[in-house]
């Protein structure tokens, strides 16, 4: 019996624009990856698939809600789906790894069996247990449809075991087809990114895969003192402003705030020169972006990006989960680059010459799983329950649903549902299940508001930009109303503090005279 296997990368995640090497290191997707898993819903809008997997690393997990959640079908998660683990490369600039471990680097990707790193996987390791989870799982579900979400070297390790004379690179969000008979994989096809476009693509923006030339930054602790840093602080004034730069204690302020952190106060290296400085305040419980820049010579080569995953590794390794920054108006390259980026305005600061905007990045582990906070994904008994003909996913063992951990209700109207659940009674409490009443049926997976939701879903309409988005905190705080709005059909989190003008939070979010010093204008030079 012919066995189906789609084999889907991940989409964009943080390591691939942050240009950091990530293997179990858990990152989150980019904006840019989000609108990856749109493009991949669409794909496999009309495709059968029967049963779905991920590796338990959140860009995996993030990843297959495009396939499970409309499929109103559970998430299996396995470890041995995961990426390679890299040991002491975890989270290291590409630019480093290129100047100081190049030979390993070449190994990793031409010769992985000579490949050795300290604390790592071997290459015989990572690909035969990701080769026997595939074999455990096409086993496990002979004559299905299997979704398979895992990782670029696992993948392309599976590839070359089964394959060796197609090995090639797959784009974030590829997909491969197997078919699997007889104890025989067969390729349908492999990599295909048909789906994204040019716009979207990550390998469409990236140039070494040519055999072409990316640029990859390193950071280092900042060299040249006092003199080096105001002189970069005076020319990023200066190139905004049109005007010298006021006295003030910037240097000082530096040294105050980065607090001794390694990597808070570092210069941007690309090979072996100096193009630029980073300067992070850490002394607060949300990390702040106090200065970036970038020489001249090097702007205009999409760099920023790297600058701005420097300070989300600094700042995720002291525990924080947000960071901010404040922007002139009038730097609006540097607005662009940080929206492209995941932030979003925040409120604004008065300064001078300008007032400033505050912007916010958000980079909580579980900021893109709102959805598997609602569905307990692994809890579905598959009982038979009376009154549920033709709901091809419930999870219930008799009447009245008490065992139900995808679909609710019993009775009329049930028929053709695919997350939502009915009106009948034993409703209350589900946590995907759609309200009362007519009008429900093609709602997939959250339904109206009144009596059995409790505080599940977003907004009334989920089909409408902005108003069925799953916000975490505000259905923890109210129940869900509009928490989300205005960030179109992805299930992102609404600030947890709504009502807060972007002022510093010494304690109660109002502003702090003593920390006032440590804001200053952000700039980044392109």
């Amino acid at each position: 019996m012919k066995t189906r296997l789609f084999i889907i990368r991940h989409a964009e995640a943080e390591g691939n624009v942050y240009r950091r090497i990530h293997g179990h290191y858990d990152s989150l997707l980019t904006p840019n990856g989000l609108r990856q898993t749109d493009a991949l819903r669409e794909r496999f809008r009309s495709e059968r698939i029967d049963v779905c997997y991920a590796s338990d690393l959140i860009r995996t997990r993030t990843t297959a809600q495009a396939v499970y959640l409309p499929k109103a079908l559970p998430l299996r998660l396995d470890k041995r789906l995961r990426e390679v683990n890299l040991g002491v490369w975890e989270d290291v600039p590409f630019g480093r790894l290129y100047r100081e471990d190049a030979e390993q680097l070449r190994r990793f990707n031409d010769d992985p069996d000579r490949w050795r790193i300290e604390g790592a996987e071997s290459y015989q390791e990572y690909s035969f247990r990701f080769l026997q989870a595939i074999l455990d799982i096409v086993r496990r579900h002979e004559g299905q449809a299997i979704a398979v979400f895992s990782h670029g070297t696992v993948i392309r390790s599976l590839q070359y075991r089964l394959f060796p004379d197609s090995l090639g690179h797959s784009d974030n969000t590829a997909v491969s087809l197997l078919e699997f008979e007889n104890g025989k994989f067969t390729p349908v096809y492999l990599d295909d990114n048909g789906h994204l476009t040019e716009e979207i693509s990550t390998m469409a923006r990236q140039n070494w895969w040519r055999g072409g030339k990316d640029y990859n930054l390193w950071f280092r602790p900042m060299t040249g003192g006092r003199d080096w840093y105001l002189a970069c602080r005076a020319d990023a004034w200066r190139a905004i402003y049109g005007q010298p730069m006021p006295d003030r204690p910037f240097y000082q302020n530096a040294l105050d705030g980065s607090g001794g952190v390694p990597g808070a106060l570092c210069d941007v290296m690309l090979e072996e020169e100096r193009a630029g400085l980073l300067h992070l305040n850490t002394q607060q419980d949300v990390g702040h972006i106090s200065f970036l820049y970038l020489l001249p010579e090097f702007r205009g080569r999409g760099l920023g990006t790297q600058l701005l995953g420097q300070a989300v590794s600094v700042f995720r390794q002291q525990g924080k989960t947000r960071m901010q920054l404040l922007v002139s108006p009038r730097n609006e390259e540097a607005i662009a680059l940080y929206r492209r980026n995941g932030f979003r305005d925040a409120g604004h600061f008065p300064g001078k010459p300008d007032n400033l905007t505050l912007m916010e990045l958000d980079f909580r582990p579980d900021r893109d799983l709102a959805a598997e906070k609602l569905v307990a994904l692994h809890s579905c008994a598959y009982g038979v329950g009376a009154g549920h003909a033709g709901c091809p996913n419930i999870g219930c063992s008799g009447d009245g649903c008490t065992d139900c951990a995808i679909v609710g209700g019993s009775g009329t109207g049930h028929t053709g549902r695919t997350v939502s659940g009915g009106s009948g009674s034993g409703c209350a409490g589900r946590t995907v299940v759609g309200g009362p009443g007519t009008g429900r049926a093609d709602r997939t997976i959250v339904g109206g508001i009144g009596t059995g939701v409790e505080g599940v879903v977003g907004a009334v309409d989920p089909t409408v930009p902005g108003g069925g988005d799953i916000a975490p905190e505000a259905v923890a705080r109210d129940g869900g109303a509009d928490g989300a709005a205005g960030r179109p059909r992805h299930a992102v989190a609404a600030q947890a503090d709504l009502g807060r003008t972007g002022r510093q939070r010494c304690g109660q979010d109002q502003y702090c005279d003593e920390h006032k010093r440590t804001f200053h204008a952000n700039f980044l030079l392109f």
